[in-house]
């Protein structure tokens, strides 16, 4: 895994951003794989949140955020004039 404060920042061929990527599911699989119902609740650090998050807002926000970005891609696509269901 990259260094979380840097590592995006040498990250620059196609490879290496398509490495990035898994390497985050991999982290984020890993991280979710250690929750269970006794620590759920137990709060974290996250960057911008003093006094940190329940692990269950940082697992609904990964779940959560990839469908509201596929709105906006549609959208994006739509006001652009192509049909994102024929691409699907």
């Amino acid at each position: 895994m990259h260094e979380r404060d840097n590592g995006l920042d040498s990250v620059r061929s196609k490879a290496e951003i398509l490495r990035f990527v898994q390497d985050s599911f991999e982290y984020m699989q890993k991280a979710i794989r250690t929750v269970n119902q006794g620590n759920l609740m137990e709060r974290v650090e996250f960057p911008g949140a003093q006094g940190g998050i329940p692990r269950l807002t940082i697992i609904d926000a990964a779940v959560a955020d990839p469908w509201d970005l596929d709105g906006q891609m549609v959208e994006y696509l739509r006001m652009n004039g192509i049909d994102p269901q024929a691409k699907r």
